[in-house]
C-alpha cells in the first residue's frame, strides 16, 4: 500500500508511483550536480580572469613607476643643465668686462 499525494495506491499502480518518483530523484540529483559543476567552472573562469587582471594591473603600474622615474631623471638633468648654463654666462660675461 503506498499513501501519496494521488491517494491510496496499491498493487501496480503503487509500484508505478514509486518509480516515478524515484526517476524524478534522480533527475533532481543530476539537476544539483550539474549545477554544481557549472558552478566550480564558472568559479574557476572568474579566478583566471581575477588573476589576468591583477597582472594587467601590476604591469600598468610597473610602466607608470618606469616614467614616473624616467621623468624624475629628465628634470635632474634639465636642472643641472640651467646650473652649467648659468655658470658658463657668467664666465663669458666676465671675459668680455676684462680691459
Amino acid at each position: 500500500m503506498y499513501l501519496g499525494p494521488a491517494g491510496v495506491l496499491t498493487g501496480s499502480a503503487r509500484a508505478a508511483q514509486e518509480a516515478n518518483e524515484k526517476a524524478s530523484e534522480t533527475v533532481r540529483r543530476e539537476e544539483i550536480g550539474r549545477k554544481k559543476r557549472e558552478l566550480k567552472r564558472k568559479s574557476k573562469a572568474l579566478e583566471a580572469q581575477i588573476t589576468a587582471l591583477h597582472s594587467e594591473s601590476e604591469a600598468v603600474q610597473e610602466e607608470v613607476n618606469m616614467l614616473t622615474r624616467q621623468e624624475e631623471m629628465q628634470e635632474g638633468t634639465m636642472a643641472q643643465d640651467r646650473v652649467e648654463m648659468g655658470r658658463l654666462r657668467k664666465s663669458d660675461v666676465s671675459n668680455t668686462n676684462r680691459p
